[in-house]
């Protein structure tokens, strides 16, 4: 979904044939996510790296605006091309996003909070004197 964009600007508008690469990307992305929240949950605090768990924070915040991006672009899809296939597809995975997005972050806020850092990401600086 990695669709460029110059500041607040509207990516330009992308052609249905792209349905089936959006399709496929966001599969991915899903099952990436999945499998992520899954590694997550047999973590124990002492198990997760903190500078890992940072990335994963920073990265899946930023799923929302792509997740957005991705909606909006599905929308022009349906009502220009309302009979192209995968839309459906496409649409239910869309969907999708948002609860495996939670997930992870519930994940990884139960490992920050067990180990005492909620909400607080650590400064590289502040693990190497540790």
């Amino acid at each position: 979904m990695g669709i460029d964009q110059e500041d607040d600007q509207e990516p330009a508008e992308l052609g249905v044939e792209m349905v089936p690469v959006a399709l496929a990307g966001l599969r991915a992305e899903l099952g990436e996510a999945r499998d992520l929240a899954r590694q997550l949950a047999g973590l124990t605090p002492e198990q997760a790296d903190s500078s890992w768990c940072d990335q994963l924070e920073d990265e899946y915040h930023d799923v929302d605006v792509s997740q957005a991006t991705m909606a909006r672009q599905l929308a022009r899809w349906r009502l220009d091309h309302p009979d192209a296939p995968g839309l459906d597809e496409l649409a239910d995975l869309v969907a999708e996003v948002e609860p495996v997005r939670q997930e992870l972050l519930r994940q990884l806020a139960r490992l920050r909070f067990a180990r005492g850092t909620s909400g607080v990401h650590v400064l590289p600086a502040a693990r190497e004197d540790a």
